[in-house]
């Protein structure tokens, strides 16, 4: 999956600077890379690869609210007893993890709970439902969350951990933004990854958004990162 993001993205990038190169166009010194969500963690992704393969350089990378340590985030969610917002959009993860990794493809009545494997037009509704609030031990079996929050389900964590996107010698600087009220994501995922990158000697910035949460968060956040690049907007 964290392959799929960074080698379409990187091929697209060096198509780019041959179409530049052969219609006689300046290419751009500076290079920033830019994600929210899904496409920040695709972004910080990618950024790691570039770093890795040599051929471009990175001027700095700005990321907001992207699932980056996915270990730990699927352990705060499972291991949580209360309502959560947007298990819909787990449970759509949880799926596509499941169809992609040949050693996971296991029925849903591995992970969910019989009330609802029962009735699998109640699971369509709930991946169609983004903000579906439900509590974890309801939704899950005890065997799918406690293999996963104490390391026991191999298979799982292997694929977690796949995906990570913190675990690198960073040389150009990443800017994280989050927004205070973000129930999507929680702050778990920005603190970690931005910890573990400046202890792995990397430079890093935090902003956090005041008052914004998962969705109120994106003008704010595209505005300070054209004030940070001083794009003129006018």
């Amino acid at each position: 999956m964290k392959d799929a993001y960074t080698h379409s993205t990187y091929n697209l990038l060096l198509a780019s600077h041959d179409f530049l190169t052969n219609n006689s166009l300046e290419i751009p010194e500076l290079l920033f890379l830019v994600g929210y969500s899904n496409g920040g963690y695709a972004s910080l992704a990618l950024h790691q690869f570039i770093e890795e393969e040599g051929a471009l350089e990175v001027t700095e990378t700005f990321v907001g609210a992207g699932a980056y340590d996915k270990t730990t985030f699927s352990k705060s969610i499972l291991s949580s007893d209360q309502n959560l917002d947007f298990l819909g959009t787990y449970l759509w993860v949880l799926d596509v993890y499941n169809k992609t990794y040949p050693d996971l493809n296991r029925p849903w009545d591995f992970y969910l709970n019989k009330t609802y494997t029962n009735l699998i037009p109640v699971i369509d509704q709930l991946m169609d439902l983004p903000d579906a609030e439900m509590n974890p031990t309801v939704l899950f079996t005890p065997e799918f969350m406690t293999g996963i929050v104490n390391e026991t389900d191999h298979a799982f964590i292997a694929a977690l951990e796949e995906n990570q996107s913190t675990n690198w010698n960073w040389q150009a600087p990443i800017h994280f933004f989050r927004g205070s009220e973000d129930s999507l994501l929680s702050p778990i995922n920005t603190l970690l990854a931005s910890q573990t990158i400046e202890n792995a000697g990397g430079q890093v910035d935090t902003t956090i958004l005041i008052g914004e949460d998962h969705e109120s968060v994106i003008l704010p956040f595209t505005l300070n990162i054209l004030k940070e690049i001083n794009y003129d907007l006018y």
